[in-house]
């Protein structure tokens, strides 16, 4: 079975790697993880999908908030560059058929969870990534990944298994992409583009593609930290196998 979703994404977040260019309000956005500092992330995602099944058609839409601390340690001599993501809140709001159902970390008992979002999306706050970079800046594993999938707790929720749907590798893929997917290449100001395209392995799923367009939507101050607001306008493909 094949599934494409639109997504429509606005990263707000302090840049990864910041760098003036000589152009006025253009920065040179690289992927750059200063040793000693503490990074903040928030990102949401507003996605749009439709599956089509046996001849009918579901609509379904996903609204999703994340927010991430993440701490650079300093380098020791002889030892790569590491960094700890925490996951701060996980918020997600699901509508299909018509019905509205959701869960949000900051206020757990708002909405009705009968997909059990509490104990797969929630079960994420709270938990630390470890991971070590290359010599390119680029994360190159996850260290902690066995300890990381088991504090899912996935009792109450039918067909659902970290351990199984997420590999190092795979889980390692999604991070290195979870800024973003692709860099311009050169500076770039408010009302700028680039495109970029990327593909993940799931095992026992299948792949998943996801290209698209990123466009600086603004460059300015969030809590006196120098900051881009960045818009996704992409598509994502899941080719899943055996169906």
């Amino acid at each position: 079975m094949k599934l494409r979703v639109r997504i429509l994404s606005v990263c707000a977040t302090a840049l990864l790697a910041y760098a003036p260019s000589h152009a006025a309000e253009a920065v040179d956005v690289q992927q750059h993880w200063q040793a000693g500092k503490k990074y903040y992330q928030t990102i949401h995602t507003d996605q749009q999908s439709s599956i089509e099944i046996g001849g009918q058609k579901m609509d379904q839409s996903t609204d999703m908030t994340m927010e991430l601390t993440m701490a650079v340690s300093p380098k020791q001599e002889g030892q790569p560059k590491r960094m700890t993501i925490r996951y701060e809140r996980m918020a997600m709001e699901i509508g299909m058929n018509g019905q509205k159902m959701g869960y949000d970390s900051a206020n757990p008992t708002a909405n009705a969870d009968p997909l059990n979002l509490g104990k797969t999306v929630g079960a994420t706050v709270g938990q630390e990534l470890k991971v070590v970079f290359n010599d390119k800046d680029e994360i190159e594993t996850v260290e902690n990944f066995d300890e990381f999938v088991k504090r899912f707790d996935t009792s109450g929720v039918p067909g659902f298994d970290a351990s199984k749907m997420f590999s190092r590798e795979s889980l390692t893929q999604m991070l290195k992409q979870g800024s973003l997917q692709g860099m311009p290449g050169k500076p770039v100001g408010a009302g700028d583009s680039w495109q970029f395209n990327n593909q993940v392995e799931l095992p026992q799923m299948g792949k998943v593609t996801v290209t698209g367009t990123y466009t600086v939507k603004s460059i300015g101050d969030h809590d006196g930290v120098k900051c881009a607001e960045i818009q996704t306008d992409g598509k994502l493909s899941m080719n899943l196998e055996g169906s």
